[in-house]
């Protein structure tokens, strides 16, 4: 499970190029779409926003009917076969998301997906935005926070670290995105943020705010019991 603490921290790009890495070693991968209020997943990979998660948890549809394959040789032709599937939101957003999230559909459609892929990426709304995920915590393996460096505030992350311990979640670490090219070195540039606020304005994508490594307000090593590594660096795929 990928999530963040808040919107515009890059946890959907960060999920989405897991999946791609995790299917170019060879794993069975289901990228798995969340977020039922806000969904990009479609968007960003140029695939139908439907049918989808809400409409195989309302029983429309099932896990097999609604993925759909992404084909990571398309562009490069050089018949590989790395593909991985991915389960957006779906096209007709439901009343209620959080119900459908918590509900004995979501924990069939998870131990099915299990069977049938060897990792399962969740893409999941941010959690201090809204509690749609926490019902999630305790049915996946493992748990990646991505934060964005001199936007997130350490009080804000360490709350969350509480938070997410006292709820039992399995925590692997922190992903700290956002990190600038500085003349001592450090690593390339991100820039990934989507609308999610329900009010007041969102970053646009590409405006991310970045600091270089060690800047004051800089996403916090210590705030997570793995520590913090750049999202450039591989990330273990035994678990999601």
């Amino acid at each position: 499970m990928v999530a963040s603490a808040a919107p515009g921290d890059g946890k959907t790009t960060i999920a989405r190029h897991l999946a791609g890495a995790a299917a170019r070693m060879g794993a069975r991968v289901l990228l798995l779409e969340a977020d039922l209020r806000r969904p990009t997943m479609a968007q960003q990979l140029d695939v139908l926003s439907g049918p989808g998660l809400a409409d195989v948890l309302i029983g429309a549809v099932s896990l097999s009917e609604a993925t759909q394959t992404i084909d990571l040789d398309q562009t490069s032709g050089d018949g590989g076969g790395r593909m991985f599937d991915v389960l957006v939101a779906g096209a007709a957003l439901p009343p209620n998301p959080g119900e459908l999230i918590e509900s004995h559909a979501m924990e069939s459609l998870l131990e099915q997906a299990k069977v049938k892929y060897d990792l399962v990426v969740i893409d999941t709304p941010p959690l201090t935005a809204v509690s749609d995920a926490f019902p999630l915590l305790r049915k996946v393996d493992g748990v990646i926070i991505v934060g964005r460096v001199g936007r997130n505030r350490r009080d804000i992350a360490q709350r969350l670290h509480e938070t997410l311990t006292g709820a039992g979640a399995p925590l692997l670490g922190v992903v700290a995105n956002g990190f600038k090219q500085g003349r001592r070195g450090g690593y390339g540039s991100y820039g990934y943020a989507y609308d999610y606020a329900t009010s007041g304005t969102a970053p646009k994508a590409g405006t991310g705010a970045t600091a270089d490594a060690g800047t004051e307000g800089s996403a916090p090593t210590g705030a997570f019991p793995n520590g913090a590594v750049s999202a450039d660096e591989p990330i273990p795929t035994s678990q999601a």
